[in-house]
């Protein structure tokens, strides 16, 4: 569902451009795909 497609936007984007340990926040379903990202 779209939940697993905004988790791997975050982790795609976290690798690609952030690249370091990050604090995650997010609202509503943000807030849902933020958390299982930081499962993953």
């Amino acid at each position: 569902g779209a939940v697993v497609l905004f988790h791997q936007l975050i982790l795609d984007f976290l690798e690609e451009v952030v690249q370091k340990p990050t604090v995650l926040i997010g609202n509503s379903v943000g807030s849902l795909a933020c958390l299982i990202a930081a499962a993953s």
